[in-house]
């Protein structure tokens, strides 16, 4: 759902939606997911505690600081410098910013008999398709006229990292 939130984020701010940029969004995401249950799932009994500690931390900051960069750049109104799901380096960011939790996900799947090879498939499909869809909804958005996309995409990366960081910290109080 992470993923969701965040393709529709980025959707927003796609100057011209392309059906690839679905297809890409929804790959990367996707393929983040599974990559980090995998490494999860693998590395369960010697990374755990390694990431336990900070994990949320790194989420919040990522998704929080790419969330204020939309809503302050917009305000610029100079479209080359709004988050473009287009580039690599934010599309990468945004992967491995909501991807974090699919890490502890497989580190927990790991104590369970699950068939390993179906989960990791449903894992990675189930987040490409709903961020293809997510970005096809924020693009659709983008284009009613008077509709605060930015400020809602940038509040919505905001509230993802922040709901991150919160569930972890209740979890250790």
């Amino acid at each position: 759902m992470d993923s969701f939130a965040v393709s529709i984020a980025g959707g927003v701010s796609l100057p011209k939606y392309k059906l690839r940029d679905s297809l890409r969004v929804g790959l990367a995401m996707g393929l983040a997911q599974a990559l980090f249950f995998a490494f999860g799932y693998f590395t369960a009994f010697s990374i755990a505690p390694l990431i336990k500690s900070w994990d949320h931390w790194l989420a919040f900051v990522l998704l929080f600081s790419i969330g204020l960069k939309m809503i302050l750049e917009h305000k610029k109104e100079d479209d080359e410098k709004l988050v473009d799901l287009r580039r690599k380096r934010i599309l990468c960011t945004l992967a491995v910013a909501t991807s974090i939790d699919a890490l502890a996900v497989g580190i927990s799947f790991s104590f369970l008999d699950y068939e390993i090879v179906t989960t990791l498939f449903f894992v990675g499909f189930t987040s490409l398709v709903f961020a293809a869809v997510g970005v096809y909804l924020g693009a659709f958005f983008c284009n009613v006229r008077k509709f605060p996309t930015y400020w809602i995409g940038g509040l919505l990366l905001i509230g993802i990292g922040t709901k991150i960081l919160i569930e972890h910290l209740v979890k250790h109080i």
